[in-house]
């Protein structure tokens, strides 16, 4: 099987367990309490639900120590038994007598074989049919939307995923390092580097040890799996947000499609890697957020309404106020338990919390947002009847994530490098300065820096002038309030224009192609178009959908203000290359806003829906005709790996041909994590300084039956490139001397060359001296592998005289 077959294979793998375990079977459970809602919304539900178990029992489990896969099979499918029963009422009881029953007829031989399987094949027939029955009842009435939905997933997996056919390896360094941590939670060493954001690695660990995948093929692939995730998302929370059909396609669609954004606003999405995985988990907090602040306003409407009753215990009164909707909503949501707005709140406080125990960054994008939403529904936020549940889930959902965390630091494990600098920066230890230009004063008498004095003299003698002409004026109070409005109009102008010209060349230097200057004016103006719409949805008494869209428009200006903080000259609390990745991710928010929110203030109140569905239509597909008319359509990007796809291939197929710990690679760096989990790993530059030093008078030996060496014939770029970057190994580069140091600059640049030149020519003579053992594994025209077969009771001494590591002596 080819390595592009076996990476589709893999993917539709992963794609498929990742979905049964955080969307499906969640689904199954809690269908029935949530199929009141939309689709997107019970989308954003199983998706929290799912992924906020699978994180909190991975660190419940390795804190501890206890984790494995027989733990994870228990933890999990009995408590979802468990729950799905308790929820949706299943008579357990009934069933089981029902079954023993069945297989009592079996064993009497009431019933025989083939009507046994005739009867398990009709029942299996009738629930297929069921299944796609239910499928097709509420798929036909949208079938439209459907489409278009699929034909984006499509375009996602074209743009994102050709890249996974074309580079085998990891994308980033980071990645190792993850993969490295991921591998310690295999003998429940959580948090081995130090304390840190642990949620990513909770998923890509159960993910490996539940289903038996590795870890390296994890981490390979599950970056298109998350970037598929990270749009459904988005586009879940703006088709929950917006009241018209349309609206969200067009927002997704030009940002998933259009050539707007700088290619480094999504190169990230080709690596996984735990802030973009931590992006999934952003708006659906938001959603439960306003979803909260929505359902309480008509809770606390049937409160009123239920207590009034009560006082006048008039059951005619009750009977009136029966068919109003809040009513209902108290008795059916309220009355029964847990209102549908405090559920609303719990789910709120898992996903927040999940931004927190992914990626800190995740979490501060997620709050600006929350501030934007306190800040649009103004009092209703801060009335004792909100406030208190609000702040309590905050609380809760920052409790949640930092509860793992804090236990392991309270038990002595230190916090990880990263998290030090952060602390550091909170404490002040790493203070900015910033240089304030001074302001010229507006009032015409204080710029010429002449000090008058007015002592003794009468009001109007104080406009006196040199010509002994009076002004005839007196300043008044109204006037000297006049000058000082008018001095600090002019001194917020001047910020604001230099706040402007900083978010604007940030903007247009790092976030937009060249060809979108105007990119932060088009947003401004869309944002003043929204916000009159805003107004008119107030004057309309829609006051939830106005605070919403609001809240959306103070967020894009917070995050614009957040991507030009560097250029103000203050202290950047996140910078440009990671906000840049937000602010392109939220813009199709405000793109899909300015579409809804005109089409349902002008067609919301037809009491036909197909008025505002057509409208919506139609206004969508010109907006959607003239954009890709006009614009050019995003293509394929190509991002490099730092190993070569035939080093992925060799290790794909040594793990495939031998039995686990038999093998040891020696190679440059990355395979040291790949391969933990089955075999050994031996680093190139130890190998060779090793030989350096001792020489055919030293013993270097691996204690394994097999020994692959790595080598590069055409030396990759690894994160750095030099002059001669592309140039094939050489007795050149063997000449010269092995780098110095021990971290990744021995590997880059004209260094990775000098290595792999030293490498290549021990293994043609070594190859010679053991003809019989050492063999080619794998070649190709830049990489090649060769395998030595070893006596496992006599081992190879891999230390010689090769001819570069003694000056006087020379390679035939």
């Amino acid at each position: 099987m080819s390595m592009t077959m076996l990476t589709i294979l893999q993917l539709i793998e992963i794609f498929a367990v990742y979905t049964v375990m955080t969307v499906l079977l969640p689904a199954v459970i809690f269908y029935k309490k949530v199929s009141g809602e939309k689709l997107s919304v019970r989308f954003m539900i199983y998706l929290t639900i799912g992924n906020f178990y699978l994180i909190n029992l991975v660190f419940f489990l390795q804190l501890l120590h206890i984790s494995n896969r027989f733990t994870l099979w228990i933890f999990t499918m009995i408590p979802a038994i468990m729950v799905g029963v308790i929820i949706n009422h299943v008579p357990i009881k009934e069933i089981l007598n029902k079954e023993f029953g069945y297989l009592n007829k079996i064993s009497g031989g009431q019933i025989g074989g083939r009507t046994f399987l005739r009867g398990v094949f009709k029942w299996g027939k009738k629930k297929w049919k069921a299944l796609f029955s239910w499928i097709w009842e509420r798929m036909h009435f949208h079938i439209v939307e459907w489409i278009l939905l699929i034909g984006l997933i499509s375009f996602l997996i074209w743009i994102y995923g050709s890249n996974s056919l074309y580079t085998y390896g990891y994308t980033l360094s980071d990645v190792p390092v993850h993969n490295y941590w991921i591998n310690a939670m295999g003998e429940n060493k959580i948090f081995v580097a130090g304390v840190y954001p642990y949620g990513f690695h909770c998923v890509i660990y159960y993910l490996h040890t539940f289903f038996g995948i590795d870890t390296y093929v994890l981490l390979r692939v599950f970056w298109l799996v998350q970037t598929i995730y990270v749009h459904l998302v988005l586009f879940a929370f703006i088709k929950s947000c917006c009241k018209t059909q349309f609206a969200a396609y067009v927002g997704v669609g030009i940002y998933s499609i259009i050539q707007i954004f700088h290619a480094d606003c999504t190169s990230r999405f080709y690596s996984t890697l735990p802030q973009e995985f931590g992006m999934i988990f952003i708006l659906p907090s938001i959603y439960f957020a306003l979803a909260f602040f929505s359902h309480r306003k008509h809770e606390i409407g049937a409160e009123w309404i239920v207590s009034k009753a009560k006082r006048r215990r008039i059951k005619k009164e009750k009977k009136i106020y029966s068919h109003s909707l809040p009513y209902k909503l108290r008795m059916q949501n309220y009355v029964k338990g847990i209102s549908k707005s405090s559920w609303f709140l719990i789910a709120y406080a898992m996903c927040f919390s999940m931004t927190i125990s992914i990626h800190f960054y995740n979490a501060m994008i997620a709050g600006l947002f929350c501030v934007a939403i306190a800040l649009s529904f103004g009092t209703r936020f801060f009335n004792r009847r909100y406030f208190a549940r609000v702040i309590g889930a905050f609380v809760f959902g920052i409790v949640i994530a930092i509860l793992p965390m804090g236990i392991a630091y309270s038990l002595g494990t230190p916090l990880q490098g990263s998290l030090n600098w952060g602390m550091n920066i909170i404490k002040g230890e790493e203070e900015q300065t910033k240089n304030e230009e001074e302001l010229p004063l507006t009032n015409d008498d204080l710029n010429t820096g002449e000090v008058i004095s007015t002592e003794g003299r009468t009001p109007l003698e104080i406009g006196k002038t040199e010509n002994d002409q009076y002004v005839d004026r007196v300043i008044t109070l109204d006037d000297l309030v006049n000058r000082v409005t008018h001095a600090i109009a002019e001194k917020l102008i001047y910020y604001g224009k230099q706040v402007y010209s900083s978010i604007n060349d940030t903007t247009t230097t790092y976030m937009v192609e060249n060809r979108y200057k105007n990119f932060l004016k088009i947003s401004i103006l869309v944002c003043v178009w929204v916000f009159v719409f805003a107004l008119f949805s107030m004057m309309q008494k829609r006051v939830d959908y106005a605070s919403t869209l609001i809240a959306s428009i103070v967020y894009i200006g917070f995050l614009f203000f957040l991507l030009g903080m560097g250029k103000m000259g203050l202290p950047e609390l996140m910078d440009y290359n990671r906000s840049r990745i937000f602010v392109s991710y939220s813009m199709p928010i405000l793109w899909s806003f300015m579409i809804d929110a005109p089409v349902y203030v002008i067609f919301g109140g037809f009491k036909k829906k197909w008025v505002m569905y057509a409208a919506s239509l139609i206004c969508c597909s010109i907006l959607a005709t003239y954009i890709f008319n006009n614009t050019s359509i995003r293509k394929p990007a190509r991002i490099n790996g730092l190993e070569s796809n035939a080093a992925v291939i060799c290790l794909t197929n040594i793990i495939r041909d031998n039995a686990d710990d038999t093998w040891t690679i020696v190679s440059a760096s990355d395979e040291l994590n790949m391969a933990s989990d089955h075999g050994f790993h031996y680093e190139t530059i130890d190998f060779l300084k090793t030989m350096e030093y001792v020489g055919s008078l030293g013993t270097i030996t691996i204690p394994t039956h097999y020994v692959y060496f790595f080598i590069e014939k055409i030396p990759i770029d690894y994160m750095v490139s030099y002059e001669n970057s592309g140039q094939s190994i050489s007795k050149t580069g063997a000449l010269k001397s092995l780098p110095a140091g021990g971290n990744l600059t021995i590997y880059q640049g004209e260094n990775r060359w000098v290595v792999m030149s030293r490498m290549y020519y021990w293994a043609k003579v070594y190859q010679k001296m053991y003809s019989n053992e050492m063999k080619v594994y794998y070649e190709d025209d830049t990489f090649i592998c060769y395998v030595m077969k070893q006596n496992d009771y006599s081992l190879n001494n891999f230390a010689i005289d090769y001819g570069y590591n003694l000056p006087n002596e020379t390679v035939d």
